[in-house]
């Protein structure tokens, strides 16, 4: 999933830097929802611990 989520911030990025028009750049935040820490059967990462 790592991969996954490591590519889609770099497309992120890449609008965020690009807007439509030539406007000013746009704030990008990455990594937010945790779902890098989560493991299928690991109780204590889930959000219902």
């Amino acid at each position: 999933m790592e991969p996954l989520n490591r590519a889609a911030l770099k497309i992120a990025k890449k609008v965020a830097d690009n807007p439509v028009g030539g406007g000013e750049a746009n704030l990008m935040a990455g990594n937010i929802s945790n779902s890098n820490i989560w493991e299928e059967g690991n109780k204590g990462s889930s959000c219902g611990s």
